[in-house]
């Protein structure tokens, strides 16, 4: 009898991509806050700082959650994240052609949904190196000693803190978006998964009640260190390789692998998570659309009203990724099975 899947973690997945969403509409479309915002608009500009502290885990918590369960190496699982991730660059290119007159079909743009050029898709990219070397990574994991390991890892997070957060001396960290990061990611969860660490044992309420301190935390920070025009603070605070919101990102996982429940909605809809990504990252959709629309709602509405329409709009785009991504796995089952036939 095959143990069903729980879905704890399949969850937080569904969750770090809905963060994905969270940031981009934060950060990236409306700009983090300013001094002269944090003075004047005092509540908006900490609400930014304090969805900043808890969506920037997303990529970090997708990647850990990979080193959790660990990556099978399949030939098969290759082409079809390789497939899924050409499907929605052809479909975002070709329905901005239809949508927008001023573009045009050119050989540079539709090799960019290819994942060709460096402007799409990084985390695309830096994924799938880590595919590729997990074998490498499994088999370290698997004959190294818990000492060994537990070293390995702390040289690691003190090279990265000091060079690639904190001076920014190598450039090769990417701050957090480079396969190198990942690697560092991907073994941290490994080493959490097989060795259980003490800190990884308190309760569920305990490790709630950790992360929702370096949320209150980090964005209280942010916030009077940005009122005092110290703008260095926040940049370094909201950084993927910022060592606090690694282990806010650890602690996720930890705390929602301790949450043991089935549900096969969940799992159906956390098998298309990542279509969420592919949908609004493409850079011939997410960069005219999702910016122009998030922008709209941030500059015409406040309080609760645009806290409930951003989730509004925000989850539409989920649902639409979801359902959409589902045709894929059915023309990718059916497209399986015809080559298996022949």
């Amino acid at each position: 009898m095959n143990k069903k899947r729980e879905s704890g973690i399949e969850a937080l997945r569904i969750i770090s991509m809905f963060f994905v969403l969270v940031i981009h509409a934060n950060f990236l479309s409306n700009e983090a806050p300013t001094t002269q915002l944090v003075l004047s608009n005092p509540m908006t500009a900490y609400t930014q700082y304090f969805f900043a502290s808890i969506s920037f885990t997303c990529v970090n918590t997708f990647v850990l959650i990979s080193g959790w369960f660990g990556i099978s190496f399949r030939w098969r699982g290759l082409c079809s994240l390789l497939f899924q991730c050409i499907f929605w660059g052809l479909l975002c290119y070709g329905i901005t052609l239809i949508l927008d007159d001023s573009k045009t079909l050119s050989i540079k743009s539709f090799f960019s949904c290819l994942m060709i050029y460096e402007e799409d898709y990084w985390f695309v990219k830096s994924y799938l190196l880590l595919y590729l070397l997990s074998p490498v990574l499994n088999t370290f994991t698997k004959h190294t000693t818990k000492n060994h390991f537990q070293l390995t890892l702390i040289s690691f997070y003190v090279f990265q803190s000091i060079f690639g957060w904190a001076t920014y001396a190598v450039n090769f960290f990417e701050e957090g978006y480079s396969t190198i990061s990942f690697i560092g990611l991907y073994l941290t969860a490994r080493y959490t998964r097989l060795h259980s660490p003490q800190w990884s044992q308190y309760q569920p309420k305990t490790d709630f009640m950790i992360i929702l301190f370096i949320i209150l935390s980090t964005s209280i920070i942010s916030f009077v260190t940005t009122s005092l025009g110290i703008n260095i603070i926040w940049i370094k605070m909201y950084s993927y390789v910022n060592p606090i919101i690694i282990f806010e990102s650890l602690l996720l996982v930890v705390f929602f692998s301790k949450i043991h429940f089935h549900s096969k909605i969940i799992n159906w809809i956390a098998t298309s998570a990542f279509a969420v990504y592919l949908l609004h990252c493409n850079v011939h959709v997410f960069r005219p659309y999702y910016v122009k629309y998030s922008q709209y709602i941030f500059h015409n509405y406040s309080g609760i009203d645009y806290l409930a329409i951003s989730f509004i709009f925000m989850l539409i785009i989920f649902i639409a990724a979801v359902l959409i991504d589902k045709l894929r796995i059915i023309g990718w089952n059916h497209s399986s099975q015809l080559f298996n036939h022949t």
